[in-house]
């Protein structure tokens, strides 16, 4: 009967307790999270620039979050005029409270920057230049200046930054 009763009490703490646990001095507790980068602006929508003599100028408020160090880079310049007689440089230019972080000034190539840490949230300035090169006033017509502005992460990052 011992036998019975030792057999049907081993089979009972099986069922119960399926997953025997092992006690042990020590353990090692752990936890993992991958957190992929990412960056983000938020541009202004086309401003109205105001002449003034040979220029005109503007500003717009624009935003971007980034949560690694991060590269932004701001395409060749288009510069327009429906005045054939006009003859125009330009510049845009992106600013924090850090500063003028770039400053975009070419019609044939691209320009970048980087902007190491993370940053949270951060709104700016974005200033617009349209600049006559020749006459002292602007010529009569419309006038565009617009430049793509992206970010991406800086894989390289300490080598300079604003």
């Amino acid at each position: 009967m011992n036998k019975l009763l030792l057999i049907g009490a081993t089979v009972i703490s099986a069922v119960a307790f399926p997953f025997a646990t092992i006690a042990a001095s020590s353990g090692t507790i752990e936890g993992e999270v991958t957190v992929p980068y990412a960056c983000n602006v938020v541009t202004p929508s086309v401003q109205t620039l105001t002449p003034s003599g040979a220029s005109a100028t503007g500003s717009a408020a624009w935003s971007y979050d980034q949560n690694d160090d991060t590269t932004y880079s701001l395409s060749a310049l288009s510069l327009l005029s429906s005045n054939t007689n006009a003859t125009i440089s330009g510049s845009i230019a992106l600013a924090d409270g850090s500063g003028t972080l770039i400053t975009q000034t070419s019609e044939a190539s691209s320009i970048s920057a980087d902007h190491d840490g993370n940053y949270a949230s951060t709104s700016g300035t974005v200033s617009y230049v349209i600049n006559e090169t020749v006459a002292p006033t602007l010529y009569a017509g419309d006038y565009d200046i617009s430049s793509t502005l992206s970010c991406a992460q800086n894989v390289g990052a300490g080598a300079g930054g604003f």
